[in-house]
This record gives C-alpha cells, sequence and structure tokens, in this order.
C-alpha cells in the first residue's frame, strides 16, 4: 500500500497502472507522484511513481511535473535516474515539440552531464530525440504543424561541446560518441 494525497492505495491500483491501461491523470494525482518520485526515501517506490507517470496519458498534467521530475535525474540511485530518463524519452512527439522549444540547448547540456555514467540510456535517449525529430519532419512535410527538433549549440556553448568531446580518449570505442553527436547535431 502506498500513501498518496492522503489516502492509502492499494498494490492492485498500482498494478492496474503498470499493466498496460494508460489512465488519465488529474494534475493533484501527478504532482503528487511526482512528489513522492523526488522524496520517498525507498528507490523502488521513487522508480515507480515515475514508471507510473510514464504510463499514463499525455494532458496538461505533464508541464506541472517536469521540473520536479528534472530535478529526479540527480537522484543517487541509477535505476530512478534511468527511469526519468525513460519518461522523458516516452513523451509523444507533440509534447516533445513543445518540450524541445522550453528546453533548448542549455537543457542538452544539462542532459549530457546527469546520463554521462550512463552510456546506454544516453543512447536511447539521443536515438528516440532523433526518431521523433524525423516523425516531426515528415509531419511538416504533410502539412502538422509543431515537428519536434534537438536544439543546435551556440557560439557560447562550443567550449563546453569541445571540452566535452575531449573528454573521450581519441581512438576509444566509447559508447558515448554516437549519441553526443546525435545530441549535440554535429
Amino acid at each position: 500500500m502506498h500513501r498518496i494525497e492522503g489516502q492509502w492505495v492499494s498494490a492492485s491500483f498500482e498494478q492496474t497502472f503498470l499493466s498496460g491501461f494508460r489512465p488519465a491523470l488529474e494534475a493533484s494525482l501527478a504532482r503528487e507522484l511526482a512528489r513522492i518520485a523526488r522524496e520517498d526515501p525507498s528507490a523502488a517506490v521513487r522508480r515507480r511513481a515515475i514508471e507510473a507517470l510514464k504510463l499514463a496519458q499525455p494532458g496538461p498534467w505533464r508541464e506541472g511535473v517536469e521540473g520536479t521530475l528534472r530535478e529526479a535525474l540527480g537522484d543517487p540511485d541509477p535505476e530512478v535516474r534511468r527511469a526519468v530518463a525513460e519518461h522523458f524519452a516516452a513523451v509523444p512527439a507533440r509534447e516533445v515539440a513543445t518540450t524541445a522549444g522550453r528546453w533548448g540547448f542549455a537543457s542538452v547540456r544539462w542532459l549530457v552531464e546527469e546520463l554521462w555514467e550512463e552510456p546506454e540510456t544516453l543512447r536511447r535517449v539521443a536515438g528516440y530525440f532523433r526518431q521523433q525529430e524525423f516523425r516531426g519532419q515528415l509531419g511538416a512535410l504533410t502539412g502538422n504543424p509543431g515537428s519536434p527538433y534537438l536544439p543546435t549549440p551556440s557560439v557560447e556553448d562550443l567550449p563546453w561541446v569541445a571540452a566535452t568531446l575531449a573528454r573521450i580518449e581519441p581512438g576509444a570505442r566509447d559508447p558515448r560518441l554516437a549519441p553526443l553527436v546525435e545530441l549535440l547535431n554535429l
């Protein structure tokens, strides 16, 4: 049993969330799940709260929890960080278009730094963003507005880009190189 919004919620309710059913969330429940994801002492509970948010139907509640979930990317538990990265990777294309515009390149930098020690997660997130960008470009060709895109670095970002690439040993088969090239639009 978990306590959500002052009420105990049974494991069967939680199982419903995780069984493939995509419930529509009210903003208050989404905020409470995000709070649990950030504050609960159990890493397993934090991760499950993030997974519940990831599986819920898209809706306006996402904007209300985005900042809290970004904080969870700094969680000490790698499984929680992975769940958060997968949550952002699972955001539908239309929402990615809105989120990419809000984040800008500073957030790409932040994402790279947060996932630096997790190259496989970095690779999956980069692949997802590229896939959504490609789908958005196809949608734009058919007249659908709001195509997602990865922001490009500005002149001010170039020292960070150079320093980040320098962290990879020349000639090494580092699994971070390909996702970096994708995320940094190189």
